[in-house]
């Protein structure tokens, strides 16, 4: 339903669906496995899309041994929703407080900065390096630009997850809008300092 939209797929470097049971080939070759998840609606269950994350032999780009990649997309109907945000958010919670990975890294075509917005709203870093996928769909004529989770990021995700578990039950819904906007902000985020403490390479 979705992965058949032509402004979908290509946008993450793989092709148009063209038959449900292309689809279902998909499903079984490529997201039958423990690292990919689908997003659904929480009010009906409906998939609109998935996200995963690929260990280093499995990267599209370059990363450590202890490190991933996430990649992500949902159907066009859902853009620009803050639905990519939240999912983005539940996986890293994962990649670092149950997998552990050292560094989460991300990628996307630089025709779609709308991707990197929401990784920069999750506390990814630009590395500044820019990284060609010919593999992936169109990835023979455009280039990746490649961002990093880095500690910064992990101290704001850990803050999120404190203040959702501890603080946001008494808060009014503003109130937890508010502070999760601020997490999100450049502008307010580059007034603070960050002072992490780490065990074993964790953020603590």
């Amino acid at each position: 339903k979705y992965a058949s939209d032509p402004d979908v797929g290509p946008r993450a470097g793989w092709p148009v669906h063209q038959s449900v049971e292309g689809s279902r080939e998909v499903i079984r070759k490529f997201f039958l496995n423990d690292s990919t998840w689908a997003i659904v609606l929480n009010e009906t269950e409906e998939p609109i899309g998935c996200i995963g994350y690929f260990t280093h032999d499995k990267s599209n780009i370059p990363i450590g041994e202890q490190d991933c990649e996430i990649g992500y997309w949902v159907g066009k109907p859902y853009w620009n929703q803050g639905i990519c945000t939240e999912a983005l958010q539940l996986m890293l919670d994962y990649c670092v407080n149950v997998m552990h990975f050292g560094q989460i890294w991300s990628d996307y075509f630089t025709g779609n900065p709308a991707s990197g917005r929401v990784m920069e709203k999750c506390g990814f870093q630009d590395t500044g390096k820019l990284h060609p996928c010919s593999h992936l769909v169109g990835g023979d004529k455009e280039l990746v630009k490649i961002m990093r989770f880095d500690k910064e990021g992990q101290a704001l995700q850990l803050a999120l997850r404190v203040f959702m578990e501890f603080e946001a039950p008494d808060y009014p819904e503003s109130g937890v809008v508010e502070f999760k906007r601020a997490l999100q902000s450049q502008d307010y985020l580059c007034q603070l300092r960050f002072y992490v403490a780490t065990d074993q390479g964790k953020v603590v």
